[in-house]
């Protein structure tokens, strides 16, 4: 039995505006016009204070939301639908993933974090990250990638889906370092930075990916159904 799996991504750069929020129905709508839905959100640059939270859980999803360093400022949202979901919210943890830094940044220290779920009978795994700067971003997206191979690999799930704002672009010519290398095995869809990539045995396509330019932000919102089967 086949199933799919939305995700989408949008680093949001604050959401302390009602722009924001009506973007993000616009986005909705439009997913759900050409017959797919959003199962799985990530946010990345939210406010503790902004207006997308309480609009994602008055929307059936449920919500973490942490902060992208360990030391306050902006935060990333995880959302999982909870339609879809099978697994016991209040049972669920959002983990960060500590990459040991060694590099100079030129900016604040950042993270990945990660959800274990099951979500339409299958057992998943989620990240999203918004990468750091300097020689940071290539330590970030090292262990980033090494991680959600790992799990990929594994026999304990049968989707891994790392997304998010990895200030970092797809190869524009084989003999560059690009985001995909870090991601062996793995397909999706990618705009400038930000990237959605499935790998795992139950993956077996990725639709039409789509972006959405925002007039908020200087990111697009990305979206990808992936195909899901035995």
């Amino acid at each position: 039995m086949s199933e799919t799996i939305g995700i989408l991504t949008w680093n949001v750069c604050g959401d302390k505006n009602e722009n924001r929020m009506e973007e993000l129905e616009e986005i909705f709508a439009d997913i759900e016009k050409v017959g797919q839905t959003v199962d799985l959100i990530c946010l990345q640059e939210t406010s503790e204070d902004g207006v997308l939270l309480d609009y994602l859980r008055e929307n059936h999803f449920f919500c973490f939301q942490v902060t992208e360093g360990k030391n306050g400022g902006r935060c990333y949202i995880v959302g999982l639908n909870l339609e879809a979901l099978n697994s016991d919210p209040e049972r669920l943890c959002l983990e960060r993933l500590w990459v040991n830094y060694e590099g100079p940044c030129s900016g604040p220290l950042r993270y990945p974090v990660f959800i274990d779920f099951e979500m339409k009978g299958m057992n998943l795994r989620l990240y999203t990250v918004h990468s750091p700067f300097g020689n940071s971003l290539w330590e970030c997206i090292e262990a980033y990638g090494q991680d959600a191979e790992t799990a990929a690999a594994s026999d304990a799930f049968a989707g891994v889906f790392a997304t998010g704002d990895f200030n970092l672009k797809m190869a524009e010519d084989p003999e560059q370092a690009g985001i995909e290398q870090y991601f062996d095995g793995f397909i999706g869809f990618s705009n400038q930075w930000d990237h959605i990539f499935g790998g795992g045995p139950g993956i077996t396509g990725v639709g039409t990916g789509i972006n959405y330019p925002s007039s908020c932000s200087d990111h697009d919102a990305v979206y990808v159904p992936f195909e899901m089967g035995e």
